[in-house]
């Protein structure tokens, strides 16, 4: 925490921390000329007179304690700057780290729940940290001065006030250990109340929610998980007032002990009566700094453990980026000659099989790659790995022979345009939907910008805004629009054809769209056919025709491969697949008094 605050503002951090110095060296100072004062007055017969001699010294108690208060405006100053910036910091560094884990980290459920605490909790604890060090040094320097006080004034009385504090600090560390070890053990199940939480209260799903009817089902499993969460919320708060209870009867027994040690030296003569009133008051300062340092230290006791949370996960995200960089000796090649799969299985993190089985493929620069198969054959995990998204489990991948495994990951997928199965729905303009794909660029090429959505059909969808290009896609914000999700498909395929990449992997790119937008995409993808290589995966097995080698896919396996018209004839797995579209096809042409037509 003191070097995120370092690194935000090393002049607010200085401040901070002389400005507490001096607040607390002037309240003790204050408070010892006080309890001089007091003691002066009590312990002389002339009360009048020796109120009169002790005006200046009253004057100078009442200086230091508006220089303390001054001091303490100053640090609170300093922490305001503080506090901000740190938060700022820290999620900048937890989304610098996130962005550079490969895709499979996000497939790892103990390092995605990992990140889920590091980002909802363990950037905010370290901005309340930040305060919390801040009042922690605060009161310990002047629990420092309370203390030289109390002990100038009787070292005994020093030892009693510690015996009457520290049970209850050890109370407070001890219940928010407590309650770390509770937000671990239900973080699965406070991520499930939130999805379902979600579900309810999101615009997205909101429509599908009613149109089925499904909120009584949906709130009876909210209910039900939240009613497990209060339950086990309301064992600990039991628990921690038991152990709350416990410590606060023992810090009354210890405040008990020392005033029972102040009456008996004041009996014994070892302090005078007006020194006892001066050691009454000087006690109750120094209890109020223990008080406060242990308040302070159990409430940043209980965020530094998710501040460690924090950096166990950017620890552990750095780990996974060096292992990353150390196997990239250098950047890939740029594409000339072929893509080669030799003997790739991959399995998922945590799944028992393999996704992916002995997979062998050779795939040309500038052919048209189909891969088929019915949902979870495998189609788009391979999708994936040829696009350097994952790294075979076994087996190698290789560009012109270089082994991608040896290679940045970046320099790979550089040379790809993806066209995802679900594709993001990006809240930026409808021009930026589309020119991300080339990031780099400091300014957008108006002339391919054109010609790239003319070829998708994302110009008819830009017509149709109210502010055309610029048009925000959020509906969350004011001015926002809400597109189908056919006209965000073809933002997508606009922004894989604009990247220009020398490979396109489009996976179902046509699935949500309409006949007239699916056949301008199948109309770009041939053209770009003629010189990049275009690997496509879909389960309209009419629009393969086209492709240059079909692979199916079964299992996890390839079962078959060849041309259209070779995997017909074998009248296997494909051509079963494409009898059984036919079969549907002229169904439904037959119903609607149309020719049938595959």
């Amino acid at each position: 925490t003191v070097g995120i605050a370092w690194r935000c503002s090393p002049i607010a951090t200085s401040v901070l921390v002389a400005l507490q110095l001096v607040s607390a060296a002037v309240t003790a100072f204050g408070l010892l000329g006080f309890a001089q004062v007091l003691t002066g007055v009590l312990e002389s017969t002339d009360t009048t007179g020796q109120l009169l001699a002790a005006l200046p010294a009253l004057a100078t108690v009442a200086g230091c304690y508006a220089l303390a208060g001054l001091a303490t405006v100053g640090a609170d100053a300093a922490q305001a700057r503080l506090a901000p910036g740190v938060r700022r910091l820290a999620e900048d560094a937890l989304v610098t780290a996130t962005a550079d884990t490969e895709l499979i980290d996000f497939d790892d459920a103990g390092f995605y729940d990992a990140l889920v605490r590091a980002r909802d909790r363990g950037v905010d604890a370290l901005g309340r940290a930040v305060i919390q060090l801040a009042r922690l040094c605060a009161a310990s320097i002047s629990l420092l001065a309370m203390g030289s006080v109390v002990g100038t004034l009787h070292p005994l009385l020093l030892l009693a006030l510690l015996a009457s504090v520290l049970p209850s600090g050890w109370a407070t560390v001890r219940a928010a250990r407590m309650g770390y070890s509770m937000v671990l053990r239900t973080m699965p199940t406070r991520r499930r109340m939130g999805q379902l939480r979600d579900l309810l209260t999101e615009r997205e799903p909101a429509a599908e929610v009613r149109s089925y009817t499904a909120q009584a089902a949906l709130l009876g499993r909210y209910r039900d998980v939240a009613a497990r969460l209060e339950r086990i919320e309301v064992r600990l708060g039991l628990r921690q007032n038991w152990v709350d209870t416990f410590g606060r009867s023992l810090s009354g027994v210890g405040m008990a002990v020392a005033y029972g040690l102040l009456v008996w030296l004041v009996m014994a003569g070892a302090v005078a009566v007006g020194g006892a009133a001066a050691m009454l008051v000087a006690i109750q300062a120094a209890r109020s700094s223990l008080a406060q340092a242990a308040y302070m230290m159990n409430l940043l006791y209980e965020q530094s453990l998710y501040v460690k949370d924090y950096g166990a996960f950017r620890r552990e995200a750095e780990a996974r980026r060096r292992a990353a960089q150390a196997r990239a000796l250098g950047p890939a090649p740029v594409l000339s000659r072929s893509i080669e799969v030799c003997g790739v299985s991959f399995r998922y993190p945590g799944a028992d099989v393999d996704a992916l089985r002995d997979i062998d493929l050779t795939i040309p620069r500038g052919k048209v790659l189909a891969l088929v198969g019915e949902n979870g054959s495998g189609k788009s995990t391979l999708a994936k790995l040829l696009a350097g998204l994952y790294r075979p489990r076994v087996g190698t991948i290789r560009w012109d022979g270089v082994d991608l495994a040896m290679t940045d990951p970046d320099s790979v997928r550089s040379q790809i345009a993806l066209v995802p199965q679900r594709s993001t729905n990006w809240p930026l303009t409808a021009e930026q939907n589309i020119t991300i794909g080339r990031p780099y660029e400091s300014e957008p090429d108006r002339d391919r910008l054109a010609e790239v959505a003319a070829e998708s059909g994302a110009d008819s969808v830009i017509a149709g805004l109210s502010a055309g290009g610029d048009t925000l896609l959020s509906k969350e914000f004011r001015g926002g629009a809400e597109l189908s999700t056919g006209q965000w498909q073809r933002l997508a395929m606009a922004r894989a054809l604009y990247r220009d990449a020398p490979v396109l992997i489009c996976d179902e790119p046509t699935a949500p769209l309409d006949a007239r937008a699916e056949a301008l995409v199948y109309d770009a993808l041939r053209r770009l056919a003629g010189g990049r290589t275009v690997i496509l995966i879909t389960h309209r097995l009419a629009s393969v025709r086209m492709a240059d080698q079909i692979i199916v896919l079964a299992d996890g396996r390839i079962v078959e491969r060849g041309r259209h018209e070779e995997l017909v004839n074998a009248a296997g797995h494909y051509a079963e697949l494409y009898a059984l579209q036919a079969s549907l096809s002229a169904d439904v042409a037959s119903v609607a008094g149309a020719p049938p037509s595959l």
